[in-house]
């Protein structure tokens, strides 16, 4: 049996309580940001585009919701630019570069994902994620003929013909 109250609502939450938090930016960010560490990135897209159109200003809202889209995999170009402007804002905050990195990742741009993690931890040295991330990143060698892309068939072979040779 249950103990609330027959219309449904929460013991202690009137309604112009959750319309109050409904209508709080910072809340529904606060909100976006738990659902994205749930790994429920749907969900928070929803939440987190509500805080950006009630405060389109804020970095932290472009920032996370950018991540959101990203890994819900809606619009990675959309969600790249959102990024982007977020660091572009003016503040200093380690984990805007974190979250542009990780958006960099899915969108297949390493090269971009590793300055953005590297920019990160100019700003906090001591920051686990980024620095989890830019180890599982690696670090790639340079390419056997330099004369050539990295991905052409030359290096490929003769990256591994030196390796097997225990050269490189």
């Amino acid at each position: 049996m249950s103990h609330a109250p027959a219309d449904g609502r929460q013991h202690g939450r009137s309604d112009a309580a959750t319309r109050k938090a409904e209508d709080n930016p910072q809340e529904l960010l606060r909100a976006g940001i738990f659902l994205l560490r749930r790994d429920e990135p749907r969900e928070a897209v929803r939440i987190l585009e509500r805080a950006h159109h009630l405060d389109s200003k804020n970095p932290m809202t472009c920032s996370y919701l950018g991540l959101a889209m990203a890994l819900a995999r809606s619009g990675t170009k959309q969600a790249v630019q959102l990024c982007e402007d977020a660091v572009r804002g003016g503040t200093f905050h380690a984990e805007l570069y974190h979250n542009l990195g990780r958006v960099y990742l899915m969108a297949g741009d390493r090269r971009r994902a590793r300055l953005a993690f590297l920019e990160g931890l100019k700003l906090d040295q001591d920051d686990p994620n980024i620095t989890h991330d830019l180890k599982k990143l690696g670090m790639r060698r340079v390419p056997p003929l330099s004369v050539v892309h990295r991905d052409h068939l030359l290096n490929k072979y003769i990256g591994l013909a030196l390796r097997r040779l225990r050269i490189r």
